[in-house]
């Protein structure tokens, strides 16, 4: 919120509470992601209004979200999970 100001903030919350309603709706509304996925997990992610990714993975019928990163910087290295 220090920078990007209170509306940014609550621009963002709004559509990460939308991207959360849609993939509990259709968790398979997202890309995989190739480089993470393995037998054990298959990782899927979506884009929160275009600067942020959601990275996630569902089992059964619950979908956990695993990490989250802005776009215009580099991906954070994730580790193995």
């Amino acid at each position: 919120m220090r920078k990007f100001g209170e509306k940014a903030l609550l621009d963002f919350r709004a559509e990460y509470k939308r991207t959360k309603k849609l993939l509990a709706a259709d968790p398979g509304i997202g890309s995989e992601e190739l480089n993470l996925s393995d037998d054990k997990h298959r990782y899927k992610y979506t884009v929160i209004n275009g600067l942020s990714i959601m990275l996630y993975r569902v089992e059964n019928e619950t979908v956990y979200i695993v990490d989250m990163w802005d776009t215009r910087q580099q991906p954070p290295t994730i580790v193995r999970l």
